[in-house]
């Protein structure tokens, strides 16, 4: 029957690095989500401001211009967008930083370099994907 598919869950990737983007797509798709992408926060208001629902938004810590903690702070500001699962992708290690994202309003958080079984436990955990 045409029109009785269930929509496809949809991820919005934010990070500049376009391999980056493109791996975290494969890793998504492997557990039926849709990426779609932005190189910076600029771009990913933009496209969450659309009428797209988006199942979470993947942000890396480092962009240029509005870095990742300051998207998050614009995207939890928003009333539509305030329940949207944000897993935080970052270089940075510590433990301080890692609290300090999610004090920020980050469900979870995965160190670089990750491993696609990284990407898909955070997933589960915030019940996204079976794990």
């Amino acid at each position: 029957m045409v029109g009785s598919e269930e929509p496809r869950k949809q991820a919005l990737v934010v990070d500049n690095s376009k391999g980056l983007r493109l791996l975290l797509g494969w890793i998504l798709q492997e557990v039926g989500i849709e990426a779609v992408e932005a190189g910076n926060g600029t771009e990913a208001l933009q496209i969450l401001g659309t009428d797209t629902q988006f199942a979470v938004a993947i942000v890396d810590w480092d962009l240029p211009g509005m870095n990742g903690i300051q998207l998050v702070g614009e995207i939890r500001n928003q009333q539509k967008l305030k329940s949207l699962p944000i897993m935080m992708i970052s270089g940075r290690p510590h433990s301080s930083d890692a609290e300090y994202a999610l004090r920020s309003g980050v469900d979870d958080y995965v160190i670089k370099p990750f491993t696609r079984e990284m990407i898909l436990h955070g997933l589960a955990r915030m019940g996204l994907v079976s794990s």
